[in-house]
């Protein structure tokens, strides 16, 4: 969504990102007939070489079916990257704080979560512990097996959103603006139901890709009675503080791991 983004040439990298994460084949060439306009545009705009008119933006908020509200950012946001004069500038920023408020960002409420619900935005964020790794995208992406487009998107999100930020002092080097955050729900997410079925995922490809020595992996299957899951949950958390702090007293991190419990109704009833 435009409005997640502070800047309009993130905002349209996340989109190709996010058609080329459901599609391997689309292109470059192919978001840009979509936008109406050429391959090297896209590739000058992309790379800050060259900014949108405002005319090509409206356009362009068209094809991409943005409402009327998301339009006006959009175009708020092209007219920002081309401001010289500091009145304009000023002006240009109230208007779009106006249409978009900043969030408090300490815990992840699901309306938030769900711009980073793709599984590696958070093993990037944590890849920032492992000492000497270099975040370069094409680095990240030979790492995670995404594409450096996304790897690129992701870190730009997850600064944007205040969950990492740049070491000033090292090129490529980021690091976390707080230690842990969490994702909490009352009820159903689909970004949350997301995140978790992305991760099972990984969890089935790791029994084939991992050793035993690699990872660690047991299950139990038993009876219960439901009353019971208020104290299973409470002790489900204890064991995530638990492995939270064994992770910090670790010395020298070298890799990151996903550490996910599934415990869940196998008997219940089909309707």
């Amino acid at each position: 969504m435009v409005l997640e983004h502070s800047s309009y040439r993130n905002y349209l990298k996340s989109v190709l990102a996010g058609r080329q994460q459901k599609n391997g084949s689309y292109s470059m060439r192919a978001f840009a007939q979509t936008l109406g306009v050429t391959q090297a545009a896209v590739s000058q705009v992309f790379s800050g070489k060259k900014n949108l008119s405002l005319d090509t933006a409206l356009r362009i908020a068209g094809k991409l079916s943005l409402n009327e509200k998301e339009t006006e950012y959009f175009c708020l946001l092209v007219q920002l990257e081309s401001a010289k004069k500091p009145v304009l500038k000023e002006t240009l920023i109230k208007k779009i704080n106006a249409l978009n408020p900043t969030r408090p960002v300490q815990e992840l409420s699901v309306e938030f979560f769900r711009t980073i619900s793709d599984w590696y935005h958070l093993v990037i964020r944590n890849m920032t512990e492992i000492e000497g790794l270099e975040l370069a995208p094409k680095a990240i992406a030979k790492r995670l097996g995404i594409t450096p487009l996304e790897a690129e998107t992701a870190l730009e999100r997850l600064c944007r959103l205040e969950l990492i930020e740049k070491d000033v002092s090292r090129p490529n080097y980021y690091k976390k603006t707080q230690d842990y955050v969490v994702a909490k729900s009352a009820s159903t997410s689909d970004a949350l139901r997301s995140f978790h079925r992305q991760m099972m995922d990984k969890a089935i490809e790791s029994l084939y890709t991992q050793t035993p020595q690699e990872k660690v992996v047991g299950s139990e299957t038993f009876a219960i009675n439901e009353d019971c899951l208020t104290e299973a949950s409470e002790i489900t958390e204890e064991y995530f503080q638990k492995m939270l702090a064994l992770s910090k007293k670790a010395g020298k991190k070298t890799q990151v791991y996903h550490l996910g419990v599934q415990f869940f109704n196998v008997t219940k009833e089909r309707k």
